[in-house]
């Protein structure tokens, strides 16, 4: 009876139950978006799932759900949406392992915190989805942000939802380019 809450009155499984339970029938792409929301949405934390996952053992399935929370620091920072989740599994997948949600600063002055980055190349990666990049206000801010990293010298590129979906080779292939190291003309 652990496992089981209420919700409006109406009996539930625990979050953590569920993605267990999830993780037995879901592909593993599907269940790491799962777990990513969950996160996101503070409905659990990777410790609590953790611990959940001691008791669970010998269940179907229970090996991805495990391969998932080995990749989250115990601060549970997931992705910021389901977006940079896929991106960063197809980085992951093609053998270029970003640093996920890095901080770039100038001296003492913070100048951004960027979705993934390569700071030995000096390249930035925006997972950019027109949702939060829409607006006159978003639009100048992005600019403006995008201008004073290059006075500092970073290469920034934007992936976007089709980038992701229907080019993902070629989106690849850019990235691999640009961490090429650059040759004097």
């Amino acid at each position: 009876m652990e496992d089981l809450t209420e919700i409006d009155g109406v009996p539930v499984t625990k979050i953590e139950r569920t993605l267990l339970d999830l993780s037995g029938v879901s592909d593993p792409d599907s269940l790491e978006e799962a777990v990513d929301c969950a996160l996101r949405r503070r409905l659990t934390t990777v410790s609590r799932l953790r611990l959940r996952l001691r008791s669970g053992s010998g269940r179907h399935g229970i090996k991805k759900l495990r391969s998932i929370l080995a990749e989250r620091d115990d601060k549970g920072r997931p992705s910021a949406s389901a977006f940079e989740t896929r991106l960063n599994r197809l980085l992951l997948r093609s053998g270029l392992p970003a640093m996920r949600e890095y901080t770039i600063w100038d001296g003492g002055e913070f100048v951004a915190r960027v979705d993934f980055c390569f700071p030995d190349s000096k390249l930035i990666i925006e997972a950019d989805g027109y949702r939060w990049h829409s607006g006159r206000r978003a639009w100048q801010r992005d600019r403006e942000r995008r201008n004073r990293l290059t006075e500092l010298g970073w290469t920034v590129i934007q992936a976007t939802w089709t980038d992701l979906m229907q080019r993902p080779a070629q989106t690849i292939e850019r990235i691999r380019n640009l961490l090429q190291p650059r040759l004097p003309v």
